[in-house]
This record gives structure tokens, sequence and C-alpha cells, in this order.
């Protein structure tokens, strides 16, 4: 009970002493008044798994630090480099809608034919949904 992990036998000793109490009172048929206490302590045994998480102070876990260190750090360039590239990808539909999608003043439905460029570009959505898999390099299917 002494040293770095105090805290932690102590909780282990907590949690085998409400074990053994609700395994005593489910043999004996006996329920106490305040059953939802118990029910309590049958869930913080699930914190038991939280005593797992000690193996990854080994020194067999370094890399695995190192890595999980790394993908923190550049999260938020990952982040911003995906919202500058859908940034782009919005302004390039929106581009792309106005060039090659049908004229708003034309009445005719010549947009339900997918062999024209007008049916790719039809709508903002459309064009955004275009734009990407073109950017993606999967232009060459009909969708």
């Amino acid at each position: 009970y002494c040293g770095d992990n105090a805290i932690s036998n102590v909780f282990d000793s907590c949690l085998v002493a409400s074990d053994s109490v609700d395994i005593l009172l489910s043999l004996s048929g006996q329920q106490l008044s305040g059953g939802n206490s118990i029910l309590i302590l049958r869930t913080l045994r699930l914190l038991r798994v939280v005593r797992l998480f000690r193996i990854f102070n080994t020194p067999i876990f370094n890399d695995l630090h190192a890595m999980v260190h790394a993908l923190k750090a550049g999260s938020a360039t990952l982040f911003w480099s995906l919202v500058f590239f859908f940034c782009f990808i919005y302004v390039s539909s929106l581009l792309f809608r106005a060039m090659f999608g049908p004229n708003p003043d034309d009445d005719s439905k010549g947009t339900s034919d997918p062999t024209t460029t007008e049916f790719y570009f039809r709508s903002v959505p459309r064009s955004i949904l275009t734009t990407y898999r073109c950017s993606v390099g999967d232009c060459s299917t009909k969708l």
C-alpha cells in the first residue's frame, strides 16, 4: 500500500471488498434496502479496466508513446489542411457550377442526361461532389 501505486492499491482493495459483500449478499439471498448502491459498486468494478493502462508505462511502449505524441502534435496541422482543402473544393465548385452548369435562364430540362457536363454541375452540392471526385482522381466513372 506504499509507493507510486498506493492509490491504485487502495482502490483495488475497495473493489475487492465491495465485490465480496455483493457475493455474500447474493449467496444468502438477502437484499439491502439500498439496492442502487450495490449497482453503483458493480459499475465501479468496470473501472478495474483502468488498471490495464499502467502497462503502458513500461519501456517497451516508448515507441507507442512517441507515435501518439506525434499524432497529437500533428492533428492541428491536419485539421487546418483539411479545412483549406474543403474551402478550395467549395470555391472551385462554385466557379465550375457557374462555368459548366446549366444556364439559370434556360427552362429546358437538359440536365438529366449524364453524358453532358451540365448534369455533373447542375447544383452546388452536385458540383461539390464532382469537384471532390475529380480532385482525388475518380472522374472516370458515372455517378
